[in-house]
């Protein structure tokens, strides 16, 4: 089962021509399209889109990614990298679902 958009619950959309330095902390769920560098802290479910770029470390229940991440990922139920999307750096998450094979060169804790 993919993690997918909810429509009825509250979220915040970062679009494609945006960029945000700063933290992001909430219980929202946050869909990047455009770039974040930082870090990111949300309570719920991180959509990181193709063509999204996030360049910091995340925190999150759980998190797809079909774009590209450059920090270090901790995730509390399932992370997602979808065909395209790119991780560079550590994952902790107790579920890992890839169409494609991780990288040999991160470190990946189950």
């Amino acid at each position: 089962m993919r993690i997918s958009q909810e429509r009825d619950i509250p979220q915040t959309i970062i679009g494609k021509t945006v960029t945000v330095k700063g933290e992001i902390i909430g219980h929202e769920q946050l869909t990047v399209e455009g770039v974040v560098e930082g870090k990111i802290a949300i309570e719920t479910t991180v959509l990181i889109k193709e063509g999204g770029l996030v360049k910091a470390d995340v925190d999150a229940a759980e998190l797809n990614i079909a774009g590209g991440v450059v920090g270090n990922i901790s995730v509390k139920e399932k992370i997602e990298i979808v065909s395209g999307g790119y991780v560079m750096g550590d994952i902790k998450a107790p579920r890992l679902a890839a169409e494609t094979p991780p990288s040999p060169q991160r470190r990946i804790r189950l």
